[in-house]
């Protein structure tokens, strides 16, 4: 505001000399222009400051004000504008002031204007209190609308991670509501909804494996029991109680190797594992199990028969996953 100020008033001192100047250049005697510039000064008031000289000292003229301030002249040094503005203090009364030199034919002047400035500072001191009174407030104003934007910028936020603790293990097919705002929020929105997703099909493929974990050893377990059965309906021979326990222990290795290949599968499934691949004869294996495959339609009064091919049927293939699923 200071500088705003000072911008002003110089540029109406430089108007001022520039009058100054047309003046001279009429070329009237030294008398007529001193009458001139009295009137100017009577027209401008008592604060009009103004002092002008010739350089070789023919013949001077100083206001009033000037006369009172006692103002001292002043060449300007050689610079490129030809006036030097400054601002000095006579009892505490702030004045602006032009020195300058101006140039009329051969003849040389040395020139000061001033401007009282005490009503300018006088505003841009109480300019200077009110921001000392109004910074502070509009600080706590601004605070406060701050902390008021922030508030209602993060309470999607709250309502996003309310909405996530409200989905359970059970609830995973629940999905957060997408803020159409186009920014970071519908982004973690979309991106949640992303992660619960493949959370559920975890949680899914968990509840699939231990589904087919007891299909898989529902068959053994009823092989084994319908031997037992079968063994307890009448008395046997020792020949035959041999049979059946052999019988029941082939089912319990089989059952020892089902748990570990439902292991194997649970590796292949999560990426860890693979199956190992090799010839497999179906033949071969479809005799292996024929037995138990009688023993389980048995149990169920389901009549069994088996055909199988002379020619040898390979495939590349897991034996016992092939023994599981022709079981099933």
């Amino acid at each position: 505001m200071r500088g705003s100020i000072h911008a002003a008033v110089d540029e109406g001192l430089r108007d001022r000399a520039a009058d100054i100047q047309e003046l001279l250049e009429r070329q009237w005697p030294p008398e007529q222009v001193k009458h001139e510039l009295a009137e100017g000064t009577s027209v401008r008031g008592e604060d009009d400051i103004l002092q002008i000289a010739e350089t070789h000292g023919e013949w001077t003229y100083s206001s009033v004000s000037a006369l009172r301030y006692g103002l001292q002249m002043a060449r300007p040094a050689r610079v490129r504008d030809k006036y030097q503005f400054s601002t000095v203090y006579w009892k505490r009364m702030p004045l602006r002031i032009l020195n300058g030199q101006l140039r009329i034919a051969d003849k040389a002047y040395d020139l000061q204007i001033g401007a009282p400035m005490d009503d300018f500072y006088d505003a841009v001191n109480r300019f200077r209190l009110v921001l000392l009174l109004s910074v502070p407030v509009l600080v706590l104003v601004a605070s406060a609308g701050g902390y008021w934007l922030s508030r209602k910028a993060v309470a999607p936020v709250g309502e996003i991670a309310r909405a996530a603790q409200s989905i359970g293990e059970h609830e995973l097919s629940k999905r957060l509501p997408i803020l159409h705002t186009g920014d970071e929020l519908q982004s973690l929105s979309e991106t949640l909804n992303e992660m619960f997703a493949r959370l559920e099909r975890a949680f899914k493929r968990v509840t699939q494996f231990t589904a087919d974990a007891s299909h898989e050893l529902r068959t053994p377990i009823a092989l084994m029991r319908t031997r037992t059965e079968i063994a307890l309906r009448k008395q046997r021979s020792e020949a035959e109680y041999r049979e059946t326990l052999f019988r029941i222990n082939q089912e319990l290795e089989r059952t020892s190797a089902l748990i570990e290949n439902l292991m194997i599968l649970a590796r292949a499934d999560s990426g860890t594992e693979s199956l190992q691949l090799a010839p497999t004869s179906l033949n071969e294996l479809l005799l292996e199990i024929s037995e138990t495959a009688r023993l389980l339609a048995e149990g169920k009064s389901i009549q069994y028969q088996q055909q199988l091919p002379e020619t040898p049927v390979c495939v590349s293939g897991n034996a016992p996953s092939l023994r599981r699923l022709f079981l099933i």
